[in-house]
């Protein structure tokens, strides 16, 4: 996953506590809202300082965090203290992720400038092009100020997901510890990939002896849901997520059953097992 180009700021840079670094900063924080094709909106907050960002909302009623610093972007749960690292091309992250300098994100996408409206009392550019990785059409209203977006729609594969920013506000202080996992939660090692068709069920045999986790993130999609069923066909345990989920079974003796993992919609997913005693 591709963070927003920035002015680059060696540690030099970093530690001068003067009037020139920080005219070089950059900082800002926004609400967003998220609108997916399935028709559920995701509200989130988002604070982002030079090449780093946190996003946070409750989804589902699971507070779901994402982090990007200096050793990549995590996915984790605060609830469960785990992380998995996110995948590349998450059309949720993409103006986080270009954000800081959009012009130079529309230059290189050959974006051709469609119009002007004013959205939310925002005077806006509008541009269209095609993004290379989600190949579909994206169009962006760009804040003619701060050349800085406040709204994004993109088709992709399952439907037009658009993106909206709100109470966005720039040289916010924001200390870097804010972009960090908490001491003590478990990064955790990479996970098998896996592709769900359209209303497409993931199903695969496991075997339980004490507890056991299973961790599903998604790149592309939202709406997840697990569950354990041992061989009466009894469901033994459930979860579901917005794009990331902990299925959680245990047994005191061996059991026997099956792992099911859906998605509201096609969906590119990461998956890993863990024992946990």
């Amino acid at each position: 996953m591709n963070q927003r180009r920035v002015l680059t700021i060696t540690g030099v840079l970093a530690l001068a506590v003067s009037v020139c670094s920080e005219a070089l900063a950059f900082s800002a924080s926004y609400d967003q809202t998220v609108s997916t094709p399935d028709g559920e909106t995701l509200q989130s907050k988002v604070v982002t300082k030079d090449r780093l960002f946190r996003i946070e909302g409750v989804y589902h009623g699971v507070n779901t965090v994402i982090i990007r610093n200096a050793d990549g972007v995590y996915l984790y749960e605060p609830k469960e203290r785990a992380a998995v690292i996110l995948p590349a091309g998450d059309p949720s992250v993409d103006v986080v992720q270009q954000a800081q300098d959009f012009v130079g994100y529309l230059q290189e996408r050959n974006a051709v400038k469609v119009g002007s409206e004013t959205v939310r009392g925002y005077p806006c550019d509008v541009y269209e092009f095609t993004d290379p990785t989600h190949r579909g059409r994206t169009k962006a209203w760009v804040w003619q100020e701060k050349s800085f977006p406040v709204r994004m729609e993109m088709d992709l594969a399952k439907g037009r997901t658009v993106v909206e920013l709100r109470n966005i506000q720039f040289d916010v202080a924001a200390n870097d510890a804010l972009f960090q996992l908490p001491p003590g939660v478990e990064v955790l090692a990479p996970a098998e990939p896996i592709d769900l068709k359209e209303s497409e069920r993931h199903e695969r045999a496991v075997t339980i002896t004490g507890c056991s986790q299973w961790i599903a993130a998604a790149d592309d999609a939202h709406g997840l849901s697990a569950e354990i069923l041992d061989d009466s066909g009894m469901r033994r345990a459930f979860a579901r997520g917005d794009q990331l989920l902990a299925l959680t079974a245990c047994s005191d003796s061996e059991m026997h059953g099956q792992l099911h993992l859906r998605a509201t919609g096609p969906a590119k997913l990461l998956l890993l097992a863990r024992k946990l005693r």
